[in-house]
């Protein structure tokens, strides 16, 4: 079984390719777009990096020729292309503000798909039918070096959110540094100690106005470390990580889909 990842979302392609071979064996190749990979995570794992979105979309259809199965992030646009040109199976997967609120928009994209998969539990909202698989982390990149924090302080990633999360500091009595990576992305390999000089990670984000009601692959990251993570609604969350977020998880489930698919 050979599958193509087109589009890698914060890496989730590349950390799913990743256990899939490591865990069982099975091959694919990861192709991203080189503009949309803030902080370098897809090069991390070596995906093929593309320019132009004609060279992506060009490239990508003629992959799906070789590959088994195609999993598609985000790049919704693509489905039906490649389901016309090549046949093959397409799982589409949505993370977060690539479909939250966007159903009308979206359907008539998503429809083509063979399956529908989400990241987290509140995009089912959006796409009943769809399936939940929770995010993963990479447990062999995001270890503890909590002997390292400085106790009493508390990192946040800037989402619009930085109302919440001073309130959220204030509360515990804590230190708040808040980065935005947008304007200055940490690279992904220096995630780890990054994380572990704090505390605490506030996990709030504020999307079209609205606070978004899950818990982030960055706060996953920081559990992975040893942090405490304080979420949305200002409850405090201890490590360790959920088992449903660590790889052998994930690629079990995702084995199972692949194998399904194939059958019908």
């Amino acid at each position: 079984m050979k599958i193509l990842f087109v589009g890698d979302i914060c890496g989730i392609a590349s950390l799913q390719r990743k256990c899939l071979t490591k865990l069982f064996g099975i091959e694919g190749n990861v192709v991203q777009r080189s503009c949309y990979d803030l902080g370098g995570v897809s090069q991390f794992y070596q995906a093929t990096m593309k320019g132009s979105s004609r060279s992506f979309k060009t490239y990508c259809i003629g992959e799906s020729l070789v590959h088994d199965i195609v999993h598609v992030h985000a790049y919704d646009t693509l489905v039906r292309w490649i389901k016309w040109f090549t046949r093959r199976p397409v799982i589409l997967q949505y993370h977060g503000s690539d479909i939250r609120g966007r159903k009308d928009e979206k359907q008539k994209y998503y429809r083509h798909a063979n399956l529908i998969v989400v990241s987290t539990p509140d995009l089912l909202e959006d796409i009943p039918e769809a399936v939940y698989l929770p995010n993963l982390v990479d447990t062999e990149l995001f270890v503890s070096h909590q002997e390292n924090c400085a106790i009493g302080t508390a990192f946040h990633f800037k989402y619009d959110a930085d109302d919440f999360a001073k309130k959220f500091a204030e509360t515990y009595g804590l230190s708040l540094i808040t980065h935005n990576r947008s304007t200055d992305p940490i690279p992904y390999y220096e995630m780890p100690q990054v994380l572990s000089k704090y505390e605490y990670y506030i996990d709030v984000r504020r999307v079209n106005g609205k606070i978004v009601k899950c818990i982030s692959r960055t706060a996953l990251e920081a559990l992975a470390c040893g942090l405490k993570v304080i979420n949305w609604k200002g409850e405090v969350m201890y490590s360790p990580l959920p088992n449903e977020h660590k790889p052998e998880f994930s690629a079990e489930k995702l084995k199972k889909m692949y194998e399904d698919i194939l059958k019908k």
